[in-house]
């Protein structure tokens, strides 16, 4: 199979990828800043489209082009990271220079990922999964112990779980999800897990708080996942990327 690396350049943005991945961008000079997701960064120092299509960090060295920053980000081989491009950018984007690097919805591809109802069929149970009794008791103490939050009143008062907890294993949630009838396929388009080089899933989400996200009807679009300090170099906040429920463009 021949791969015209150019043109997987010019149909996937660079910014759009990075954003998608959780980094928040700012315009600065011909491209965009934002804090590097491959060490702790806490200066900002990933560049983005400063060299058109590509990426450098100038922490840590981490460079290269959309192909490469998939890779990197999620610790794909060449050709996954092609399919991991293909599948959540289907059509070409194009980064408004007014309003900065927020992609829209993505058309559904027929045989490759839930409809809508079914998504969110997912995240409820996603969501059931990260506030179980030992995931919430744990999301609990940790905002106590480590901010000093409690968040006893608020759930008491909004009378339903407002924080979970990821555990702390590899495979937890997509394991649980499998066996409640959730396809790979259905993980990895809901950004729950992604395979791995050897083609195992994993979670998306490990060792993190997780809060949930909600349309102004009341469904459950997507996660916000904070580090609980147990993985170095791990960015702190890690945001959803698009999904069959969420968009960023139309979440914010």
């Amino acid at each position: 199979m021949t791969i015209d690396v150019e043109q997987v350049r010019r149909d996937h943005p660079i910014a759009i990828a990075v954003a998608d991945a959780g980094v928040d961008l700012h315009r600065s000079g011909r491209g965009w800043m934002g804090r590097c997701p491959f060490h702790e960064d806490r200066t900002a120092s990933l560049s983005v489209d400063g060299v058109p299509d590509r990426f450098h960090c100038f922490g840590c060295g981490a460079h290269g082009d959309v192909i490469d920053f998939v890779k990197l980000r999620y610790g794909l081989n060449f050709l996954e990271a092609i399919a991991t491009l293909e599948h959540r950018h289907p059509t070409a984007h194009q980064v408004s220079k007014a309003h900065g690097p927020h992609p829209g919805p993505v058309p559904a591809v027929p045989g490759t990922g839930p409809s809508a109802t079914r998504a969110l069929e997912i995240n409820g149970m996603a969501w059931e999964h990260f506030t179980g009794p030992v995931a919430h008791a744990f999301a609990e103490s940790w905002l106590r112990h480590h901010r000093g939050i409690d968040i006893g009143g608020l759930e008491r008062s909004v009378q339903d779980r407002v924080v979970g907890h990821t555990g702390h294993g590899w495979t937890a949630l997509a394991q649980h999800l499998l066996e409640k009838g959730v396809t790979s396929v259905e993980l990895v388009a809901m950004d729950l897990a992604r395979p791995t080089r050897r083609g195992n899933l994993i979670d998306t989400f490990r060792d993190r708080l997780i809060l949930p996200i909600h349309n102004t009807a009341g469904n459950l679009t997507g996660f916000v996942g904070r580090d609980t300090g147990t993985s170095p170099g791990s960015p702190k906040y890690r945001n959803p990327t698009r999904t069959p429920t969420f968009a960023k463009a139309t979440a914010l």
